[in-house]
């Protein structure tokens, strides 16, 4: 896709338009739905173009697959495509199957919107689409099924609906758009995926025998079917899947034309912020529908059958110690980066009531909000990784101390070269022994907890881990709601005691 030839498609004949739009589908698409290119394209949608072009154009590929990310445009060009196979006869006959059906309308109605409203497509190659049915009315925005002015059937179905018998004219189908195929029911239900995986291998021997199928979907659980085209294309070389996050293993965003990775970049530049659609979206769901790194209950390290909550109501007749750990990314730039904050109260039999949360501070606002949980908690201590503290919040702090005459203990926490992942894998057993409860929302806990070890995040997990080098029970206190087993079972036995 050349500037020269671009340049005639917007300056040539008729004639040479349609010429190079039939040989390039990137063409096709940028100058006919120009309107849809906000934002300059990636590396990895000329790659995604290339390969639509081969799929249709060589033998050697039967099934293509893009596996990519929430809002990368492969829906809407993948759309164009079918526009594509339609104008140019490509196929005679289009299925496009969803996990909803009600999504498959959707994409019909868009491409039959574009057949017969798209003034640079009429111009050029006339009416496709007649408006005559309605298509026009704003109301609609579903059709499940039409016949072009050039004979293609296009159709709607649900991937729960058998590809089996399925004709047009004694026409087998001989192109499927499997769209959005992967759910989260997926993840809850074997039955489920096999359905989706029967549906998949039904409709590989239920086309024509020059048909293809094109994937597209998110990488939600590594027990789907994602997973299963992942795999045979290992073996298969007529199948080729592309894997596509939102950033790659540095962080940087693969489509740099619309997306920053924090809000402060985003707000300079006017892009999408990465940052702030983790904070919508929550480190679980981020970590599958944009990164493309599945978490699956099932290989959960902390099992939510494990996880009590309470309200703080519900705590405050308890007697406890309480205990503040801080795992802060801060260093001596004072740059502003994600903080995991614990609040621990402690009963005497050794209990945790774990409050926690996750911000956004510099070294001097992280000070501002040591002093603030001070005043609320009244810890025993507060304990910072050694690292930022020695590094950026020691002198700062006790010069605070010092000026405000408010006094408090903290705690220099220690990796001890122990790896992150240990640390935090240490905390299971006390979950699984119900030695845990959580108060309050805990909403980033709970998000780091079910995508651990995969997660973006991990900050206020760490955190709840750095408790077991500074939290232990106030020995000595006493309350009615709790009792020493062994005295209890002596009491039991010996009522008169």
């Amino acid at each position: 896709m050349s500037p020269e030839a671009l340049k005639v498609m917007i300056e040539g004949s008729q004639g040479e338009r349609r010429f190079l739009a039939e040989q390039s589908f990137g063409l096709f698409a940028v100058y006919y739905f120009s309107n849809y290119f906000t934002y300059a394209l990636a590396p990895y949608h000329f790659k995604m173009i290339e390969d639509l072009e081969t799929l249709v154009n060589t033998e050697d590929l039967r099934e293509l697959g893009f596996i990519m990310f929430r809002e990368s445009a492969k829906t809407t060009l993948s759309k164009i495509f079918l526009v594509w196979l339609i104008v140019f006869n490509k196929y005679k006959y289009i299925n496009v199957d969803s996990s909803d059906k009600e999504n498959s309308e959707r994409i019909l109605f868009d491409i039959a919107y574009e057949l017969s409203n798209n003034k640079r497509l009429i111009q050029d190659f006339g009416v496709f689409y007649s408006r005559k049915k309605g298509i026009e009315e704003v109301k609609q925005t579903k059709i499940n099924n039409f016949v072009t002015e050039n004979g293609i059937r296009v159709e709607a179905h649900s991937t729960q609906e058998s590809v089996r018998g399925r004709l047009h004219l004694n026409q087998r189908p001989d192109f499927m758009l499997m769209d959005d195929f992967e759910t989260n029911k997926t993840k809850d239900s074997v039955a489920y995926t096999k359905s989706i995986r029967d549906h998949i291998t039904e409709a590989m021997g239920g086309m024509a025998p020059n048909g293809r199928i094109l994937y597209l979907g998110n990488y939600i659980t590594e027990f789907g079917n994602v997973q299963f085209l992942l795999d045979r294309a290992k073996t298969d070389k007529r199948i080729k899947i592309h894997n596509v996050p939102v950033m790659d293993a540095n962080e940087i965003p693969l489509w740099g034309a619309k997306y920053a990775r924090t809000d402060e970049e985003a707000k300079l530049t006017g892009k999408v912020s990465i940052e702030d659609k983790e904070r919508q979206l929550g480190s679980y769901v981020f970590s599958y529908e944009m990164m493309n790194k599945p978490v699956d209950d099932r290989l959960a390290e902390f099992k939510r059958e494990h996880i009590q909550h309470l309200l703080e109501n519900d705590i405050k007749h308890l007697e406890t110690l309480c205990f503040i750990t801080i795992d802060s990314a801060i260093s001596e730039k004072e740059s502003a980066d994600y903080t995991g904050i614990v609040i621990n109260r402690v009963t005497e039999d050794n209990k945790w009531y774990v409050t926690s949360y996750r911000l956004k501070c510099n070294a001097r606002e992280l000070i501002e909000h040591m002093f603030y949980l001070q005043n609320l908690y009244k810890p025993k201590t507060i304990g910072l990784e050694e690292t930022s503290f020695t590094m950026a919040i020691k002198p700062f702090l006790q010069e605070e101390m010092r000026k405000r005459a408010i006094f408090f203990s903290v705690t220099e926490l220690k990796h001890k070269s122990t790896q992150k992942e240990t640390r935090i894998r240490a905390l299971v057993p006390r979950w699984e022994n119900k030695g845990i409860f959580l108060v309050g929302d805990n909403l980033e806990l709970l998000d780091e907890m079910r995508a651990f070890p995969r997660g973006v995040h991990d900050d206020v997990l760490d955190a709840l881990a750095y408790q077991v080098q500074i939290a232990h029970r106030p020995h000595g206190l006493y309350h009615k709601d709790w009792q020493d087993p062994l005295v209890q079972q002596r009491e039991e036995a010996n009522p008169a005691l």
